[in-house]
């Protein structure tokens, strides 16, 4: 019974209660005991313990220690190796229990805290196991096991804290889920409603409204027959459409490769190189010229003849003007009249005395066709049109264009971001099989193709996570998305690598031996166009010697990589330099103009900069590639110089997680029109909606942000000052519920968010419930311009629950109004908000300042005939503070405007302002460009001014204007109108000036030349005189100038051709969207067909980034 009573007692610590009950149940005293027998037993049970422990008899040690516990409770170590005998009894809590005791009764004791997180370690208790082991390994830097434990319980807790989060994502993912539901059940229901009260019911279902294209991966991956393609009538159009849309935006992009510098210096010493290896006055064949300087440089360099062929109408005109400007003129005064520029498409060129090109026998078979299918009609009025048909012969000049004979150079600039969109395989293979002669060499040589894995992603933004943005970082375009990294935030996870070294002249050559052989070549649309291609792939541009390594693989499916018309096709392993989540591929290529010379330009010099040189690594290619591979290591000794005007190209994988010092599979391919990067596993993720990048340049705008915030909280401090409760927000545009999340956490209680964009208010919402809003910020999908706060007629409950007290927005283009900001506001002011509630922003000024910026002379060429097409219907925006050196300001800036957003109903009237430039710089005025400055509150406002230093969120406004020539002390009267939707510029001259293009006075031969008047000019433009009208030094009137001082420049304003054709594409553009909005169905097959020339453009035969531009409007 003695030792019952003793078992049913806690020793481990024993109080003065539990004593008493000790010595009556063993008969004994404690007080009147030996103290040295007491440590005698103490002593005796500790070693028993310990040879108990040793000998593993672990019940048997934990009682001899409880034994010594018994007689010295302030001993640590005797409840350490309890605990230890304890754990390994798998008792688990009383080991816990004995380890914090002995923490507290030692607490600088290392091996103390070492026992407590073993304990807590046994329970699964990580983050404090982890706090005790750290706590231990403080105490005692070098204890031996202690770093690998720690180590294990920190994983155990971030794998935890992952889980938590992860799971807490997906319920609210859920609830937004959810709401998303109500949101579109709402919208149908709204929709029906209408139907009943017109009594008019649709020919499609209300879930056609909901329907979005899927986009997946593999699309890109299975080839397209053309013949079969078009058979669906909607592709056949919009194949014509996207061709129209490509025509008219070709030379547009044509003036950024006359602005790029670099570039053109790169082909005239890459044209002078190849001439001086061919015989004196070698005839040269250009595609794409390059904005009409590709061919005046190789008349320079020498060639005897040269041929230019352009690959759209617009571009031909653009051409043929700037030749015409140089004819007599320039560096070789004869060098225009050497040149040949043809109207005709590359495949519509052939040498005389040869075969017909393909478009030629193509124009003779429709024709015959038409006979034929006149003639089976039958009937009396057939037969005569079918004679009539049969008389019209077509010769061989009306179908094709013949080149004298075989050229000796070709010169191509068939390069976009992603290297192949604009046809550059194909267009040698043709030239090679058809237009040139034996021993021909191309510009350039080579080239050499370099990826990155990266990490482009949205995280913390002021404190809140906006990774809800994530999901929408993909683009439908023939796998690549033309993007300027300088300007957007990005990390790369591992080092440059090469994918592919293009060789130019070892596939021209190869294709000629064929042809000399006999055995002739076709058109690189599959396996075919690799002879010569020599490309290396896998090679090492890691500056650590850490290559990725490569190897051949079979397509998908089983079917080998010529079957799937891949000239390409390798996977390759490359290591990890960053921890990050990888989710994008950016690529670039570098242009070697000589077969042995050094590089000469790059697409991207920050990545270029980054490539080591050196050996090949251990991942090198080896035997005939590695041969290649050698040579282009040859050729990066020296570092390419940077090109402005292509951009980078970036692909999508599926988001993962990698880590430094790992490594990822990486399958790199390319056919005749696209490169393709594929993930291992591949991404697969179906997409259906797109958001405009310029979302996310507006949540990454740190200083934007910080200057909302800030008035944000002012704002609602005020509103809580003046006894404000139950503080009502409204945000109009919410977007991606940034603006909301900052009312709400600066005290709103409830917070209104109105988007009017479906995709955008699916990221707002679940971004305020990630954030843990739900519940104060609500969510609309409507127009702004149509909410209210009371019930509607229909029955419709109010929209707000009542008048808001405080409103923001941000709701600007870069002309400032251009999105209706007027109209929302007045709309707002007039029922959602209370009378004196607080806006942010409260007010806008815009202002104005006359600018030159234009081409003039391009390697002492005359290229000013092409500012022409730089003009647009409305101002475009443009980041002048990123290119100050090429454009000159003319004269001061003025404020243009000034809006009043508390008070926005004087504003709702159209207006006009008279603006006098005084010019202080000599130059040709040709365009205004225009910035606001956003007043948010009486502390702290936003300027978009090209002096200021700005985000990333707004571009300043340019509109062009007619030329005009100035120089100091001249004025223009300059008026500014605004019609309440956007800010538009004209002066006198403008009349005149855009009156002979509008009417067709200028023409491509004629290149639209002015000449200088007098008359309307000579009032337009005028200097301050000293007279009699001058009242103290200051001139009162303008005087006219003299008519030489107000000479315009021979430049028209626009193309006349390009504005015809952009009026009719705009008639057309108007049907298309009008029949997309009215009817689903027809918004179905138009998606889907736009789809479809976004991820194979060039089974097309579209212009890859036109067809991808249309596809992201239609899916956005």
């Amino acid at each position: 019974m003695a030792a019952a009573a003793v078992q049913g007692l806690d020793a481990a610590a024993p109080g003065a209660l539990e004593l008493a009950q000790v010595e009556a149940a063993l008969g004994v005293s404690l007080q009147v005991t030996d103290k040295g027998v007491i440590q005698h037993i103490v002593d005796r049970s500790r070693t028993a313990g310990n040879e108990a422990f040793r000998q593993r008899r672990y019940k048997e040690a934990a009682q001899m220690y409880s034994q010594a516990i018994a007689g010295d409770a302030s001993d640590a170590a005797l409840f350490a190796n309890r605990s230890a005998a304890h754990l390994a009894l798998g008792l688990y809590e009383a080991a816990l229990w004995d380890t914090q005791k002995a923490a507290a009764l030692r607490p600088e004791w290392a091996k103390a805290h070492y026992r407590l997180g073993c304990a807590l370690l046994a329970l699964s208790q990580w983050g404090e196991a982890a706090a005790a082991l750290a706590r231990c390994l403080e105490l005692e830097p070098g204890a031996a096991d202690v770093p690998a434990k720690l180590g294990a319980a920190r994983a155990r807790v971030d794998a935890e804290t992952a889980a938590r989060a992860a799971q807490a994502a997906c319920e609210r993912r859920g609830i937004a889920a959810k709401l998303r539901a109500a949101r579109r059940a709402d919208q149908q229901l709204a929709q029906l409603n209408q139907f009943k009260q017109s009594m008019v019911g649709p020919d499609w279902e209300l879930e056609d409204l909901e329907w979005r294209p899927t986009y997946l991966p593999a699309m890109r991956l299975k080839p397209l027959r053309p013949e079969t393609a078009l058979a669906d009538p909607k592709r056949h159009l919009l194949t014509g459409y996207v061709s129209a849309l490509a025509d008219l935006s070709h030379p547009k992009q044509s003036l950024r490769t006359l602005e790029d510098l670099p570039r053109l210096q790169a082909y005239q010493r890459g044209i002078t190189a190849a001439l001086q290896s061919q015989p004196p006055g070698a005839s040269a064949l250009v595609l794409g010229s390059g904005g009409g300087l590709l061919p005046l440089l190789a008349a320079e360099a020498g060639a005897g003849e040269v041929t230019a062929v352009e690959r759209s109408r617009m571009l031909y005109r653009m051409a043929k003007q700037v030749l015409e400007g140089n004819r007599g003129s320039g560096p070789d005064p004869g060098a225009a009249d050497r040149v040949r520029l043809l109207d005709r498409r590359l495949q519509a060129v052939a040498v005389r005395g040869e075969a017909l090109p393909p478009d030629a026998v193509l124009a003779r078979e429709q024709a015959a066709a038409m006979v034929a299918a006149a003639a089976a009609a039958g009937g009396a009025a057939q037969a005569a049109a079918a004679e009539q048909l049969s008389s019209l012969q077509l010769g061989d000049d009306d179908v094709a264009a013949w080149l004298p004979g075989r050229a000796s150079l070709l010169v191509t600039d068939l390069l976009d971001h992603a290297v192949l969109g604009q046809g550059l395989l194909p267009a040698l293979d043709y030239a090679a099989d058809h237009l040139l002669a034996q021993g021909a060499s191309v510009v350039p040589a080579q080239v050499a193709v370099h990826a990155c894995l990266l990490e482009l992603r949205v995280g913390q933004v002021s404190g809140f996570d906006l990774s809800a943005l994530n999901a929408y970082w993909w683009h439908p375009g023939a796998g690549s998305e033309r993007l300027e990294l300088g300007r957007l935030a990005h990390r790369r996870l591992s080092a440059p690598f090469r994918v592919a070294c293009l060789d130019l002249q070892a596939r021209l050559d190869a294709r000629l031996a064929a042809r000399q052989a006999g055995s002739g070549g076709t058109d690189s649309s599959g396996s075919g166009g690799t002879a010569g291609s020599n490309q290396a792939e896998g090679d090492s541009d890691g500056a650590s010697g850490s290559a990725p390594s490569s190897s051949g693989s079979e397509g998908s499916g089983g079917s080998t990589a010529a079957d799937a018309g891949w000239e390409l096709d390798v996977t390759l392993e490359v290591p990890v330099v960053a921890d990050g989540h990888w989710n994008a591929v950016v690529f670039w290529f570098e242009l070697h103009m000589e077969p042995c010379g050094g590089p000469a330009v790059t697409s991207w010099a920050d990545g270029s900069a980054a490539i080591g040189r050196g050996g090949s690594g251990p991942g090198s290619s080896e035997g005939a590639d590695a041969q290649s591979t050698t040579q282009c290591e040859a050729q990066h000794a020296a570092r390419p110089a940077g090109a402005c005007s292509w951009d980078q190209a970036v692909q999508y994988v599926d988001s993962r997680a990698v880590l430094r010092g790992s490594s990822v599979q990486l399958r790199a391919r390319h056919d005749a029109g696209q490169f393709v990067f594929t993930s291992s596993p591949p991404q697969c993720r179906p997409r259906h909606a797109l958001v405009p990048r310029w979302h996310f340049d507006m949540v990454l705008d740190s200083q934007r942000n910080a200057a909302y915030d800030g008035a944000i909280r002012r704002a609602v401090a005020r509103l809580r000052n003046e006894s404000c409760t139950g503080l009502l927000a409204l945000d109009l545009g919410a977007g991606s519920g940034l603006l909301s999340m900052m009312a709400a956490r600066a005290g709103a209680d409830e917070v209104v968010a109105v988007e009017h964009s479906q995709h955008m208010c699916d990221v707002g919402e679940e971004a305020t419930i990630a954030n843990g809003f739900l519940g104060r910020i609500m969510l609309l999908d409507k127009d702004a311009r149509r909410l209210d706060v009371v019930r509607k007629p229909d029955g419709t409950p109010p929209d707000l629950p009542r008048q808001a007290d405080l409103l923001v927005q941000e709701v600007f283009d870069s002309g400032c109004i251009g999105e209706g900001v007027l109209h929302i506001l007045a709309a707002a002011q007039a029922r959602l908000l209370r009378p004196g509630a607080a806006m942010v922003p409260a007010a806008a000024r815009v202002f104005c300042q006359p600018i030159q910026l234009r081409t003039s002379r391009v390697l002492g060429w005359d290229c000013s005939q092409a500012n022409r097409w730089r003009w647009r219907p409305d101002y475009e925006g443009l980041e002048l503070g990123k290119c100050r050196d090429r454009w000159v300001a003319l004269a001061p800036p003025q404020e243009v405007f000034a809006f009043d957003f508390r008070d926005v109903f004087p504003h709702m009237a159209p207006a006009e302002v008279a603006l006098d430039l005084a010019f202080e710089a000599e130059g040709v005025f040709n365009a205004v460009a225009m910035w606001f400055e956003l007043q948010l509150d009486e502390e702290a406002s936003l300027s978009t001014s090209p002096y200021a230093d700005k985000g990333l969120t707004w571009q300043q406004a340019v509109q062009w204007m007619p030329e005009v020539a100035v120089r100091p002390g001249q004025h223009l009267q300059l008026t500014a109108r605004h019609d309440t939707y956007s800010i538009s510029y004209s002066h006198a001259l403008g009349e005149e000036a855009a009156g002979p293009a509008a009417a067709g006075g200028s023409t491509g031969s004629s290149c639209g030349r002015e000449s200088s008047s007098a008359g309307a000019d000579a009032t337009a433009v005028i200097d301050r005189r000293s007279s009699k009208d001058c009242d103290g030094g200051k001139c009162n009137s303008l005087v006219p100038a003299a008519a030489s001082q107000s000479a315009r420049t021979a430049v028209p304003l626009m193309d006349p051709a390009w504005k015809a054709a952009f009026d009719r594409l705009s008639g057309l553009n108007e049907q298309l969207v009008k029949a997309c909005v009215q009817d689903p169905l027809e918004y179905r097959a138009v998606a889907r067909a736009a789809l479809a020339l976004a991820v194979r453009p060039h089974d097309f035969g579209v212009d890859a980034q036109q067809a991808a531009e249309l596809c992201v409007k239609l899916m956005g």
